[in-house]
């Protein structure tokens, strides 16, 4: 019939041929990439919507955005931000563009009460006493604008919507490239369906930005060196450079350049056995120039991406403050004086220095009910066993199994590289709080477990693949969906340990689990069981006094006086109901273990996948002689 859609074949699902430089040719864009489009389209934009109706702002989501405020009013700051501005300024960008900006007079309808703090000693009635408001511009950047902190959370969740579809086209073409439109299909419902995934879309936070530019950045710079020419190296330089002005995640992009042109250039060349001594040596002049060419666009775009920021450096890293800049070499300190004056980029280089010595001195971190100040090399592979969908395992090892029976091609190793980069870069960090931090590697990795049903062998082969494939994708479907909206809180299947009360959490902590986000599900909670005479107290995530945006949330979402909120320099309670973060309850971020005597006990219930609830009167009734550490 005459316009009737073509059949798919197995021509047509089978993978690009590569050029004979084994440059990467992407299919052109078709039905299936808008196809894929429409879907991702349709499930990720509603799915967003659901999250940020039911939760509130994860604990990090007021400093990104008071930071990216920061650089888009040119309002000029001397405090610390081991962040390069370009992320934050994309996490606040719907606030800018809607006049929610720090001047503006505080709107009462927004904002909230004042909140109430509780301490109680050992034998002395509670003593309550009130923190009156501050300024929104020093805690609750949410709250206090003409939008409300729930209107302008959604915004934020559609903006980061909208930036990952021009992602997940990225993937479906490259995918479909390498391994065919089976494969394609099968890493686009694999992203779409992972919880890390899920629960860092929507939040002004920008982890998964971040994974999106380093994936970018890895294609355009494969494509040049297969095939280099000076459009492509412009454009090579400029991804770099915006994946370096997102999240220092991406700071060994350099490296990651040399090691690409290594590959390309001598590697390749010498396993093919094409190297020509003369040829080569009149090739090297040209390519430096290129790699200059390169290095002076993503320079002038890193200026660019700071707004042609011009300040002192040393403005923007703590290592610069009294009584902290000590033992250093003659070079550092040299550097330190350089440091002193304005530069271009000011704010990009000081971010990097902070960056570095906050992964020097370590983050508070958790694993396996252990706590460490550097964390662990092995952190992020135990924490995948946790976080990565069961479904997903059969796809990880079978694409694994597929080396067997599909040898791999040189056009593969653009993205391999980029995965085994970032993996090795995971092992070596020192600040273990949080999955989403693996993003870039894990979904490369994705990416290249979809090779397991790529065309190879007979047809019932290819079959009982798919069949395999599709099955752990469908299982791994289902159950995350049990989750939902609590995606952040993921965890695969419940380990049982004994003294742990099925806890996951005393595995891992943190971010992996509870960031702030269950203030509305902890206030509909509290109205499902009402406490008649009973205090109620409310430990959230982290439990630092000076943190004012977390207390701001509580008093916007709860009011003054449903819960005391704990502090951390306070003793725990000994009566009534307890709401307590699981951070609290394993001490992550405090020296003492006040709360360790509930590490145990099993909680009446909990809120959100995260937030146990405890029984503090039936405790004591049960255990009489027993009282908490001080």
């Amino acid at each position: 019939m005459k316009g009737a859609a073509a059949p798919i074949t197995e021509a047509a699902t089978a993978p690009v041929p590569q050029p004979a430089g084994d440059d990467l040719r992407l299919p052109r864009i078709d039905r299936h990439v808008w196809l894929a489009l429409l879907v991702a389209a349709c499930v990720i934009f509603p799915r967003s919507f659901l999250i940020k109706e039911a939760h509130t702002e994860y604990f990090d989501d007021p400093f990104h955005v008071r930071k990216g405020l920061y650089y888009l009013t040119h309002w000029h700051q001397t405090t610390w931000d081991d962040h390069p501005p370009l992320g934050q300024m994309i996490g606040a960008f719907p606030m800018f563009v809607t006049g929610c900006w720090p001047q503006e007079p505080i709107n009462p309808a927004t904002w909230g009460a004042p909140m109430r703090y509780a301490v109680n000693e050992p034998d002395q009635p509670v003593h309550e006493f009130i923190v009156p408001r501050v300024q929104p511009f020093r805690s609750g950047m949410l709250y206090g604008h003409w939008l409300r902190p729930e209107t302008i959370l959604q915004l934020i969740a559609a903006w980061k919507c909208l930036l990952l579809l021009p992602c997940i086209a990225m993937i479906f073409q490259w995918v479909r490239a390498l391994y065919g439109l089976k494969a394609a299909w099968l890493a686009t419902a694999m992203l779409l369906i992972d919880p890390t995934v899920t629960s860092q879309t929507p939040t002004p936070a920008f982890d998964l930005i971040s994974a999106e530019s380093i994936l970018l950045a890895s294609l355009l710079i494969w494509r040049y060196f297969a095939a280099p020419s000076t459009r492509r190296v412009v454009w090579a330089g400029g991804a770099a450079a915006v994946a370096m002005s997102i999240k220092h995640t991406a700071i060994i992009m350099p490296g990651f350049v040399a090691l690409i042109g290594l590959l390309q250039w001598v590697v390749r060349p010498w396993w093919k056995r094409e190297i020509r001594r003369r040829e080569w040596w009149s090739r090297v002049r040209p390519r430096l120039n290129a790699i200059g060419l390169g290095a002076i666009v993503a320079c002038g775009a890193i200026w660019a991406f700071t707004l042609f920021d011009i300040s002192a450096p040393n403005e923007y890293f703590r290592a610069a403050t009294p009584g902290i800049r000590v033992h250093f070499s003659w070079l550092t300190e040299l550097l330190y004086r350089a440091a002193e004056v304005p530069w271009p980029a000011g704010s990009y280089l000081g971010s990097i220095v902070e960056a570095v010595h906050h992964n020097r001195s370590g983050h508070p971190a958790l694993l396996f009910g252990e706590k460490s100040q550097l964390g662990w090399w092995y952190y992020f592979p135990c924490v995948a066993v946790y976080k990565v969908p069961m479904g997903f395992w059969p796809v990880l090892l079978l694409g694994l199994a597929s080396l067997a029976w599909r040898r791999v091609r040189w056009a593969e190793v653009s993205l391999l590289a980029p995965a085994v980069v970032w993996s090795l870069l995971l092992l070596t960090s020192h600040i273990n709080i949080g999955f989403r931090h693996a993003l870039p590697a894990y979904v490369m990795w994705m990416m290249l477990a979809a090779r397991c049903v790529a065309p190879a062998g007979s047809a019932g082969w290819n079959g009982l693949r798919l069949v395999v494939a599709w099955g752990g994708v469908a299982f791994a479907t289902v159950h995350v969906l049990s989750y939902h909206p609590d995606y952040l809180s993921y965890v695969n299947f419940p380990r049982l340990r004994a003294g742990s009360a099925d806890k996951p959490y005393w595995a891992i902590n943190d971010s992996n689990i509870d960031w702030g986000q269950g203030l509305k599900q902890i206030k509909a909670w509290m109205d499902a069981h009402p406490q008649p005479g009973r205090k109620v107290y409310l430990g959230l995530t982290p439990s630092s006094p000076w943190l004012a945006s977390v207390p701001q949330s509580v008093s916007y979402y709860l009011g003054a006086d449903r819960a005391l909120t704990l502090r951390a320099d306070l003793p725990p309670p000994t009566e009534g109901l307890l709401i307590l973060s699981p951070v609290w309850e394993y001490g992550i971020y405090e020296e003492g273990n006040r709360y360790g005597f509930l590490k145990g006990v099993p909680p009446v219930d909990v809120i959100g996948h995260c937030t146990p609830v405890y029984d503090l009167d039936a405790l004591k009734a049960a255990r009489p002689s027993s009282r908490p550490a001080q």
